[in-house]
């Protein structure tokens, strides 16, 4: 918001940029796959297409290999990739799958085979970030590993394990942190038998973290494992607020909730939780099912939501790992694609919905309303909110909200009916600047007043600047470079008369 004093009298500028964000839509992405915990297993990557037609270019960089694809409005296109670019060893390679698009698009990865699989929903370099915190599970027999992709060349990455670990016969850890250099489209893959959940990764230059298991037991012990895979946001798009619930079909779930900040007190009123952590340690908690909970950190946090095993609970689905999205990176429309013929995607796939209760009705499944939904609810600081989950069919789906400017958060979850789960979310928004106040003088003939707004949105936005509600053009500039959208509304010289409550609005067509 922004205060502008004339004379004593205050006079509020509140620019509202409700379409400043960041978001899993881009047009520019690194795609990574571990060693799976099977030989058998295979990897495919499902790009979606949105309000215009695009032209997606693909690389192998191991290989130099192109293919393009092109796909109408919203449209979809999946392919196969070859099992040589699985990350096996400790350190950097090229094995990185890197895709470019002349339009909006998103892109998820699947790798197994039906009764050993996940997916991850891959984040552009737009949202990439330079400080992270990781999230994996216990080692179960299987290694795990963290997969660290750069976006520009000359990115110095520090890397603080949360367990030992040894490269090239030293050890590293916490205390003493792995420091490596890479250019751009390559990735650092450092694995181990430890538990992987708290490392710490910082560069200078922006980078992607992608977490991985080769075979988790959970509960820790049992019978049954899975393969996890998942692209963790960096700390910079952490929230504070979400809302958890169960994956459809199972008695109970893990969250696990990971701080990225030192004191970072963890309550979950409806199952009495209240914890404090420290930056890179974690708090562990189940949740059963017919359960909705708000969850709160002081702080921004990680928070990483767990199926269990087929023996836990005798259902046909083994663990997957997903990160829930906080209430604010919800979105109004998504755009989803479950594939009819690949065995890598479930016999039964579920959409899961959380909404403010006063607008579930508002949510449309290929236009039409959800079909007899059972809602759970859970209070929170922003209202009443609302779970739900639906089964789908293998195919194209359109999600919205019958009002653009409601936000609800959607996740993918599916099994095979032989054990193998996958989970992930259906994007991520994140608002990413608020402009700040500012002070001037009308005694002072030549007061100077200068109101920013700044975006990073993909397709490339449109601003529009209101004043008092009405919409003005009075001295806006708005520059386009790249993806980043800068508008200001520059005043040489301000009197009272320019006072009033503005607010700037970017959109994207």
């Amino acid at each position: 918001n922004y205060e502008v004093t004339f004379a004593g009298v205050a006079l509020q500028f509140s620019p509202t940029a409700s379409g400043i964000k960041r978001s899993s839509r881009g047009r520019e992405f690194n795609l990574i796959f571990f060693l799976p915990g099977f030989n058998t297993a295979s990897e495919f990557v499902v790009i979606t297409s949105y309000d215009r037609p695009a032209t997606v270019t693909v690389t192998n960089k191991m290989s130099d290999s192109v293919s393009t694809y092109s796909l109408a409005t919203r449209s979809f296109v999946e392919f196969r990739l070859s099992s040589d670019l699985r990350l096996s060893t400790n350190g950097p390679s090229n094995k990185v799958i890197h895709i470019v698009s002349n339009q909006d698009i998103s892109i998820v990865g699947y790798q197994g085979r039906n009764s050993f699989q996940d997916g991850y929903r891959a984040l552009p370099i737009t949202a990439y970030g330079k400080e992270y915190v990781s999230a994996n599970y216990i080692y179960s027999g299987k290694p795990t590993s963290i997969g660290i992709i750069a976006s520009e060349d000359d990115t110095a990455i520090s890397i603080q394990t949360s367990a030992p670990i040894s490269y090239l016969s030293n050890n590293y850890g916490r205390i003493n942190p792995l420091n490596v250099t890479l250019n751009k489209s390559q990735v650092f893959h450092i694995f181990g038998n430890v538990d992987f959940t708290g490392s710490l990764i910082s560069s200078n230059k922006p980078v992607a973290v992608i977490s991985n298991h080769q075979g988790v037991q959970i509960p820790h012990g049992t019978a049954s494992l899975d393969y996890l895979i998942e692209q963790v946001p960096a700390i910079e798009y952490l929230g504070t607020v979400y809302v958890l619930t169960v994956f459809p079909g199972r008695s109970a779930d893990k969250y696990r909730i990971i701080s990225a900040y030192d004191n970072t007190n963890v309550t979950i009123p409806s199952i009495s939780h209240s914890s404090i952590i420290e930056k890179g340690n974690f708090s562990e908690i189940s949740l059963s099912t017919g359960t909705a909970a708000l969850l709160q950190c002081s702080r921004p946090c990680l928070v990483a939501h767990y199926s269990q095993g087929s023996f836990f609970d005798n259902t046909d689905a083994d663990p997957s790992m997903t990160i829930t999205p906080s209430i604010d990176q919800f979105a109004s429309d998504y755009q989803i694609y479950v594939s009819p013929t690949s065995r890598l995607v479930s016999t039964f796939t579920y959409l899961m919905f959380v909404v403010l209760d006063s607008e579930k009705g508002g949510i449309r499944l290929d236009g039409e309303s959800l079909s007899s939904p059972t809602w759970i609810t859970a209070n929170t600081p922003n209202g009443l909110y609302a779970t739900t989950s639906v089964s789908v069919s293998k195919t194209n789906h359109t999600i919205e909200h019958i009002s653009s400017t409601v936000k609800f958060g959607l996740t993918q979850y599916g099994h095979s009916g032989q054990q193998g789960a996958f989970s992930f979310p259906s994007a991520y928004i994140e608002i990413v600047e608020n402009p700040s106040s500012q002070s001037i003088n009308e005694n002072n003939p030549h007061a100077n007043l200068i109101l920013i707004c700044q975006a990073s949105t993909y397709p490339y936005a449109t601003v529009v600047w209101y004043k008092n509600g009405n919409i003005t053009s009075t001295n806006v500039n708005t520059v386009t470079k790249s993806s980043n959208t800068t508008s200001t509304i520059n005043i040489t010289t301000a009197t009272v008369d320019d006072g009033g409550s503005y607010f700037c609005q970017f959109s994207t067509t």
